[in-house]
């Protein structure tokens, strides 16, 4: 599913305490049949 009227698609992964999951996290996204993807990833170190 990637043609030029495929909407762009945004993920935001928040990460507090969590970066063990980080690289599972991402392969899942990654893994999709929509290509036209975007992964912002935010750390809060609050």
């Amino acid at each position: 599913m990637n043609s030029p009227l495929s909407p762009l698609i945004s993920v935001i992964v928040p990460i507090c305490n969590a970066a063990r999951y980080l690289p599972r996290s991402l392969g899942s996204i990654l893994s999709q049949s929509v290509r036209n993807i975007e992964v912002i990833c935010i750390y809060d170190d609050s």
